[in-house]
């Protein structure tokens, strides 16, 4: 494979100078950082990765003579983390009920679960930021009046929880966030040991660990798809923006897939956020299918088809539909990762069974109403989703978790179909993806009024002034974006895709559209 004339651009840059790269999905970015610290063998590259599944690619593809390669919590694990590791349950996410008895222990006044949520929120959104000191700042005015209190006194309680979860020998565990954030504050100096740095997944880091790199002073090289930015309940922030003095450029060759799915990408992209420039599918030609399609002719692709959904209660829904048709499932990470016990918990609440709850968080709600109303009020986002599940699946549940857990297939590539989130399936790619109809609504019906005949449109184009009609926020755009460039040979769209590209194909006939993308 030789380096395509934008690739070239990036490995002959100048190793002294910081870099922006914006890539779209599939455009080979790990493959031109590579080249690029071969070709400056005597420079020591640090290569820092989100998550541990690409950080374990780029050990086999760097060169381990010049480049070492980390996640970011990796990097602080040694001198900020491993002291919580070795104490038995110090690391680890703390939980509301820990929290509040931590706060309880102290003799400060008890607010329940609900507000010991808040003050845990306000500790990640502190760890995630540049900031030395946790301040009021950090504390929404909106969730302190929930429950009569001041900024100030969240804060201070807030202060008092980050400080136990330092404390060895406090209870409350430290969350990995955390550690990395004791690592920030430390200020460590790199520069004896790097020339260089690397972000990958640079959309995916939080302001925190940005501040830790910028600070170093080293040339900075930032890698990453604004499209992908799909943490922001993470708090990651996208620094592709804000590179001191770093040079653009771009990768927009996906060598993934075909221009079929590429245009279903375009239109996505160009419709709701109207991007600089146009993915090209480079890659081997493949098929973009209808659910009807789909349902009538399957595909010949010789590998399962992931099943992509928004939601957990998506997943869910599609695992059980495939089981009771006598599919093999497997479950994209594991199916332990998806904690179908906790489905399990949230029916023996429905049927008023409290003596048999394991989960200490839910043993506190004497129904799944209340459990709902904390759910919304600390925006718990898993576990509303799992309240929905309840909700439409009652007690099967019981017989259908038990039967899903033993049928799991643990080779993905063995199973009739692999079941995901998307979020869950960011940086994986498959042979055929079939996404879920649980995306928001794309389009809309407006009625034209000289000829008095509906018309499917686009939300940007219809009436978002009525009810339910709200054009997608960006990062729901995002996530869609980041499911449906997951597949290699063959897209099964959503159907609301499917009458977004329905409407595309009629409006760039009529010259109707146009846009920075070239629509």
């Amino acid at each position: 494979m030789k380096p395509t004339a934008e690739q070239r651009k990036i490995i002959e840059s100048s190793p002294h100078e910081s870099l922006a790269v914006e890539a779209f999905a599939g455009a080979a970015k790990t493959t031109t950082l590579e080249w690029r610290a071969r070709a400056h063998p005597s420079r020591r590259f640090l290569n820092l990765a989100f998550n541990k599944s690409v950080n374990e690619d780029a050990k086999t593809r760097f060169p381990a003579s010049n480049t070492t390669c980390k996640t970011t919590h990796g990097l602080a694990f040694y001198t900020c983390g491993r002291a919580y590791a070795n104490t038995p349950k110090k690391l680890g996410t703390p939980k509301p009920y820990q929290a509040e008895r931590a706060l309880q222990a102290a003799g400060r006044r008890s607010r329940g679960a609900a507000y010991a949520a808040i003050c845990l929120d306000v500790v990640a959104a502190y760890c995630a930021s540049p900031d030395e000191d946790l301040h009021e700042g950090f504390v929404s005015p909106e969730h302190a009046a929930l429950f009569g209190v001041g900024t100030g006194e969240v804060a201070r309680d807030a202060r008092f929880l980050w400080e136990a979860m330092r404390w060895l020998n406090n209870p409350l565990p430290m969350s990995h966030d955390g550690y990395l954030k004791l690592y920030q504050l430390s200020q460590p100096d790199l520069t004896g040991r790097f020339d260089c740095i690397i972000l990958d997944e640079a959309q995916d880091t939080n302001a925190a660990v940005f501040d830790l790199l910028v600070s170093q002073g080293l040339p900075l090289v930032v890698v990453g798809d604004t499209y992908q930015s799909i943490y922001a309940f993470r708090r990651s922030v996208d620094v592709m923006n804000r590179v001191p003095g770093g040079c653009r450029y771009s990768l927009t060759q996906s060598f993934r897939f075909g221009p079929e799915i590429a245009e279903v990408a375009n239109t996505l992209l160009g419709v709701f956020l109207d991007p600089k420039h146009l993915l090209i599918g480079a890659g081997p030609r493949g098929a973009v299918l209808t659910q009807g399609q789909w349902e009538y002719q399957g595909s010949n692709a010789g590998a399962p088809p992931c099943h992509l959904s928004r939601t957990r209660a998506g997943v869910f829904q599609s695992a059980v539909e495939a089981h009771e048709a006598g599919l093999r499932v497997a479950w994209w990470g594991g199916v332990k990762s998806y904690e179908l016990w906790v489905l399990r918990e949230v029916q023996l609440l429905a049927d008023g069974r409290h003596r048999k709850i394991r989960d200490p968080l839910m043993q506190r709600f004497a129904t799944v109403d209340a459990l709902e109303e904390f759910a919304q009020s600390v925006q718990d986002r898993e576990l509303l989703a799992r309240i929905r599940i309840q909700r439409r699946f009652g007690k099967r549940l019981y017989d259908l978790v038990e039967r899903l857990q033993e049928a799991a297939v643990r080779d993905v590539w063995r199973a009739d179909r692999i079941v995901s989130t998307a979020h869950r399936a960011k940086g994986a790619e498959f042979p055929v993806v079939v996404l879920g109809d649980d995306f928001p609504a794309l389009t809309i019906q407006q009625r034209l009024e000289q000829t008095g005949k509906g018309e499917r449109v686009p939300r940007t184009e219809g009436w978002i002034d009525r009810p339910g009609c709200a054009i997608p926020e960006d990062p729901e755009i995002y996530l869609l974006y980041v499911a449906l460039t997951r597949a290699k040979k063959v897209l099964v769209m959503s159907k609301e895709l499917e009458k977004l590209t329905d409407w595309a194909g009629v409006v760039q006939q009529g010259h109707r559209y146009r846009n920075a993308a070239g629509f």
